[in-house]
């Protein structure tokens, strides 16, 4: 296969096959970073995309690695496709090199702790930290479990989902609030001090409404959304449940009524 070469600004050289010459039409190259981190991307139209991504025509849930460490080599036979389902958790974190053995894992040395992370359909996952790397092992088995990932790649194999759930919940139980139920929390507007008027969360007294005082308003996406007002606190505070869950899911912050 004919090989050719393109010049980017500031004699950047990269190497491609001369039949992939055609996809690159009407686009013009660009790059960020430098060494081992260095990035070409293709600009078309004010959109910008990864020169890897273009050539292959990778999909949303797939991810393209160099198979040797030159990452300004475009020809086929270096580029690799692989799927976020199998390999998310290898090449998700955004770290030069592996730091623990187990898969989906890696050492923060900012925080000095063990971070659970890994990409499921281009969505990025960071659990939590762990003072241990075999909890954030466990806490990576169990969100592997959870996202479908292959078994070959659990860091437990032989144990059961029920084995590897309880022990989850009991590591998390020594830590609190994982990183996901914090962002919705802040996401739900509950940062804030809590109205002392009511004993709920998302709960306010409004005088002006002397037959229904007890007004409900939850946040989402940046904007207060009210839920009406009602006569009697308690009401309200179901409305406000009802609501955070639909928004929130299972990290919804509710009342507990």
């Amino acid at each position: 296969m004919t090989i050719t070469t393109l010049i980017i600004k500031n004699d950047l050289q990269i190497t491609l096959n001369k039949t992939d010459l055609r996809l690159l039409e009407g686009y013009t190259l660009t790059y960020s970073g430098k060494g081992r981190k260095i990035t070409v991307f293709a600009v078309k139209n004010g959109k910008k995309e990864r020169l890897s991504r273009l050539l292959t025509s990778a999909g949303a849930n797939q991810l393209v690695r160099f198979k040797s460490d030159d990452r300004l080599d475009f020809r086929s036979e270096n580029l690799e496709v692989l799927t976020y389902k199998k390999n998310g958790h290898k090449y998700g974190a955004n770290r030069t090199g592996k730091t623990s053995k187990y898969h989906g894992v890696y050492y923060d040395n900012t925080t000095k702790r063990w971070v659970v992370s890994m990409i499921d359909h281009g969505k990025a996952y960071k659990e939590h930290y762990y003072k241990s790397e075999d909890e954030a092992a466990i806490a990576s088995d169990y969100l592997m479990r959870s996202l479908g990932f292959e078994k070959e790649f659990y860091n437990y194999p032989l144990l059961t989902d029920l084995e590897i759930s309880t022990r989850y919940h009991e590591i998390r139980a020594l830590y609190g609030t994982t990183r996901e139920e914090i962002r919705s929390k802040a996401q739900q507007g509950l940062k804030s001090k809590k109205n002392t008027a009511s004993m709920y969360v998302g709960i306010y007294y409004d005088k002006r409404r002397p037959n229904k005082p007890w007004c409900a308003r939850i946040k989402c996406q940046g904007k207060g959304i009210h839920l009406g007002s009602y006569e009697k606190e308690r009401d309200a505070a179901e409305a406000y449940n009802d609501k955070a869950l639909e928004l929130y899911g299972p990290n919804a912050t509710v009342n507990d009524i």
